[in-house]
């Protein structure tokens, strides 16, 4: 796949014969030329993990220290229940403790499941059904509200990424605090179709914009993101950011 070929680093496919792949998942590449330490050129195998793979193995270690503690016994079934005992806001915060997160990633249950009618332009429209919405662990109240008033069936706007790009990202980019709620695709039979839509939206350079009550969610691919969270289980990935309703231009 093209995405499996493209370097972590710089975002281009290169010279694939100088391309490394992460050890562990075998999904992620970096060019031997773009790592922070580069190999000597009689190294033919350098060993290297992605940076999802690195924070993995930290993650299952701290895991490891926190279930030999009979004090703090965690179990997985402790996790899943918290959301029906605490309110949304303090399960996002309890499970982040939890798992000892310092960066963003998806919570497990999805806040919303339905479709995007996806408007390429005033007279073409095209469904795309399977889309699972995924709030960050990092989201705060405001975001739990705008997500909650997802329409089964989305109406999407199809815009060039540079168009509705925010203003904060264009200094030092985003990065994943910025990250509100995750897109993925909600059963298997979706993945190809979801996969070829986050090729679609790298290769012309678009973004997605839909209106929910009187913010915009702006829907971008991870490829924007810094590399140690451009990928979620070895895969680029949807993700969106709230803000306010941007008044109309008259031209």
């Amino acid at each position: 796949m093209k995405n499996k070929n493209t370097c972590l680093q710089c975002g281009d496919v290169g010279h694939k014969t100088s391309l490394v792949y992460c050890k562990n998942c075998l999904q992620c590449a970096v060019h031997r030329y773009c790592m922070d330490v580069m190999p000597k050129p009689n190294h033919k195998s350098p060993s290297w993990l992605c940076e999802d793979c690195r924070e993995s193995k930290k993650f299952k270690k701290r895991r490891r220290l926190v279930l030999n503690q009979s004090d703090n016994e965690i179990s997985a079934e402790r996790v899943q229940t918290l959301s029906s005992k605490l309110g949304q806001k303090s399960f996002l915060h309890s499970f982040a403790g939890v798992r000892g997160t310092t960066w963003a990633e998806p919570l497990v249950r999805p806040v919303w499941t339905g479709s995007f009618d996806v408007w390429c332009n005033e007279s073409v429209c095209r469904r795309m059904d399977g889309f699972a919405a995924h709030l960050s662990v990092k989201a705060c109240e405001k975001v739990i509200n705008e997500a909650a008033a997802f329409q089964a069936v989305m109406p999407i706007e199809v815009l060039p990424r540079s168009y509705v790009w925010p203003k904060s990202f264009e200094v030092s980019g985003p990065t994943d605090d910025n990250v509100a709620v995750y897109f993925f695709p909600s059963l298997m039979k979706y993945e190809s179709l979801y996969d070829y839509l986050v090729f679609e939206m790298m290769r012309d350079d678009v973004a997605m914009r839909a209106s929910v009550r009187n913010t915009e969610l702006l829907i971008f691919t991870s490829i924007e993101l810094p590399s140690r969270c451009r990928r979620f289980q070895g895969k680029l990935y949807l993700w969106g950011v709230f803000r306010a309703q941007q008044a109309a231009v008259v031209v």
